[in-house]
């Protein structure tokens, strides 16, 4: 019997290792691929001296069988901004103007929705759900994809700048209750951005931790999440150890000890400079 329960402890110990060996390959493929976000993001600075998604015109070029349409270009104010209706769609232009000039490769989709054209979406209501696949590029984790928005904390003792951010999600749907103007929670720039959790708040620190400052609401990893229709949710994810103000995390909170899968992503894109 004593053999017994020792192979089954044995058995038992090779399994959780493989699990933990698993996640933390997860892991770490989640922050290469976030740093090769930053790198493409900066490299796309260095050549057209904006940001993509913000640049203000097309490329003009068609790699990967890729269409170039007049609404493939942003406003250039700085700011990537995911749906506005003084500007077209950037955070998914942003993703095309990746593809288009070489460094996002079309093996991160089944098939790419907007070959074409990006449309403009001016308004909740017209904005698809965001599937990963199609519209997102997939992530590393599982079910998840990357889209750009831009994040404002306006919390007492925050930095009280916009970030511009590729952010880690699941897909999701916009709620046709939230319109292009309406803010969502720490994030005042953004409109209409569905965002669905996909990390373990614990798992969410360890990348902030060996990336950043280990914070959820301050340095260049942060936490997000939506406000929802009536423009009041607070903290909906419960990435966080504490609720979340609609004006941003204050720098005291930490992220959550809960077991759950709470937590999407933002990391700066931003150029120093």
């Amino acid at each position: 019997m004593s053999i017994v329960i020792l192979i089954i402890g044995l058995l038992i110990s090779g399994i959780l290792g493989g699990y933990q060996l698993i996640k933390a390959a997860t892991l770490r493929a989640i922050m290469t691929e976030a740093r090769g976000y930053a790198v493409m993001s900066s490299a796309f600075y260095a050549k057209y001296n904006t940001l993509p998604g913000d640049y203000p015109d097309t490329l003009g070029i068609t790699p990967l069988a890729t269409a170039v349409a007049t609404t493939d270009k942003g406003n250039g104010n700085g700011i990537i901004e995911y749906v506005n209706a003084s500007s077209n769609a950037e955070g998914l232009v942003a993703i095309k103007h990746l593809i288009q000039d070489g460094g996002l490769d079309a093996s991160a989709f089944s098939t790419y929705t907007h070959a074409a054209a990006v449309p403009t979406y001016a308004a909740a209501a017209t904005v698809p759900a965001l599937v990963v696949g199609t519209i997102l590029p997939r992530g590393k984790a599982k079910n998840s994809g990357w889209f750009f928005d831009n994040y404002l904390s306006t919390t007492a003792g925050a930095d009280n700048k916009t970030i511009n951010m590729a952010i880690l999600s699941g897909g999701g749907a916009v709620s046709a209750a939230v319109t292009a103007s309406t803010a969502l929670p720490y994030a005042s720039a953004w409109s209409a951005t569905p965002v669905t959790p996909v990390l373990v708040p614990q798992d969410a620190k360890s990348i902030d931790t060996k990336m950043d400052d280990g914070k959820p609401g301050t340095g260049s990893i942060r936490m997000v999440a939506s406000k929802n229709s009536a423009g009041s949710t607070v903290n909906t994810h419960t990435c966080s150890d504490a609720a979340i103000a609609a004006t941003g995390p204050a720098i005291t909170v930490n992220y959550s000890s809960a077991s759950t899968v709470n937590c999407a992503l933002g990391f700066s894109v931003d150029i120093e400079r």
